[in-house]
């Protein structure tokens, strides 16, 4: 029986280099667009509307990491700033319980007047009260660079 490597290569393919299966080059291909839009958000090509497959909006999301500066670009809820990964993954039931357009606010927006405190509408468990205070307990300790972008690594 053959083992899985990365990107959907069989361990047998990966000893023959010139067998390519089509699905692991469009994988592969569409990680990179992603990466590209995410990283060069100046670029012209970036405003395209353009929707990623789930596995490679995923494996996008786990091999990038954001430095925060300014906090303008940095999405709250899914993005990957914290030092215990995406908030959404973290704290899961809070953000079941965040408003539609508390899920697309950036870091910027939701620390002036503890906003995203305000974006929780939704029912309040124990266990969602429980998510609220370690977010509120990470978000009370970030300190935003105005005058430094937000760097994608």
């Amino acid at each position: 029986m053959s083992r899985r490597l990365a990107f959907g290569m069989l361990a047998d393919e990966a000893r023959r280099p010139g067998i390519v299966r089509p699905a692991c080059v469009r994988l592969c291909t569409q990680a990179e667009m992603g990466m590209a839009f995410t990283l060069r958000p100046q670029r012209c090509w970036a405003l395209l509307p353009s929707r990623a497959e789930q596995n490679v909006a995923a494996m996008c999301a786990a091999s990038l990491s954001v430095v925060v500066g300014d906090g303008a670009t940095v999405l709250l809820w899914t993005d990957n700033w914290t030092p215990i990964g995406v908030l959404s993954k973290f704290t899961s039931l809070l953000y079941v319980a965040t408003s539609r357009a508390g899920r697309k606010r950036v870091l910027r927006d939701a620390l002036a007047d503890n906003q995203w405190a305000h974006d929780v509408n939704g029912a309040l468990t124990v266990q969602v009260v429980r998510d609220y205070l370690k977010v509120w307990e990470l978000l009370r300790s970030v300190q935003l660079q105005p005058l430094q972008s937000d760097r994608f690594v």
